[in-house]
Order: structure tokens, then sequence, then C-alpha cells
């Protein structure tokens, strides 16, 4: 599992770069000037970035954990975190750039989604301080 999550680490940390680049230096192109929320937008798009690179570092530091000291509830962490980065992240990306998507009609679809993800990263975090509390102290 370990193997499989770093994996996943890092592939996530991959994405987190080309997107950050491309967020800093290539958006401005794609969003036209005459769109009234375009530094909002941008802004947005920016948000979700960071939120996916700090969940990379959460993704790496489960892969550190030694197998003995590995449980079930870290297996879910896991998936939570993946599920819950392409749903927050993911949704913010798109309603960013969901005129040049042509996805102007599914706001009403999307943007529900993105406090879906967040809930689901929180959930991931407060397993998380479970497995922790259930720990030995050392």
């Amino acid at each position: 599992m370990q193997r499989k999550i770093l994996i996943t680490a890092a592939v996530m940390g991959v994405l987190s770069v080309i997107i950050g680049a491309w967020a800093a230096h290539g958006i401005q192109g794609v969003i036209l000037d005459s769109d009234p929320d375009k530094m909002s937008k941008i802004d947005s798009f920016k948000v979700g970035v960071r939120y996916q690179f700090y969940h990379t570092f959460l993704l790496l530091f489960l892969s550190l954990i030694p197998i003995e000291r590995f449980s079930s509830l870290l297996s879910i962490v896991y998936r939570l975190v993946v599920i819950g980065v392409v749903l927050f992240s993911g949704s913010i990306y798109a309603l960013a750039l969901k005129s040049q998507l042509g996805l102007e009609g599914a706001t009403k679809f999307l943007g529900p989604i993105t406090p879906i993800g967040g809930l689901t990263l929180i959930v991931a975090w407060s397993i998380l301080v479970f497995y922790g509390l259930k720990q030995k102290k050392i």
C-alpha cells in the first residue's frame, strides 16, 4: 500500500507543479480580459493548486508510515484524500475555466462539488487524528 500511496503522491506532486506553473504564467492568457471575474477566477484556481499540493505532502507522509503501524484507517485516509483533491481542486479548476471548457451550464453541478470535496478532506484529516489518538506512546 505504501508504494501505491507514494506513486499517487508523486503523480499529484508532478501535476501540482505543472498546473501551478501554468496558473502562474499561462492562465492569464486563457481567461479573457473582458471577464469581470478574471482575477477572482485566477485566485480560485491558485487555491485549488495550493490545496492539491498540501495534500500531496499528506500522502507522502502516509507513504512513510512503517507497514507494521499501517492500518485500514490509513487506507481510508488515502482514498478520501485522493477523492477530496479530485472533487475540491478539480471542481475549482473547472469552475475557473468553465467558459474556456464549454461548461457554462455546469455551474449548478460543479458549485456544490467543491464543498463536498472540502468536507471529504476534513473527514480524511479527522480520521488521521483518530488514528493518532489510538497509537501507543513511544
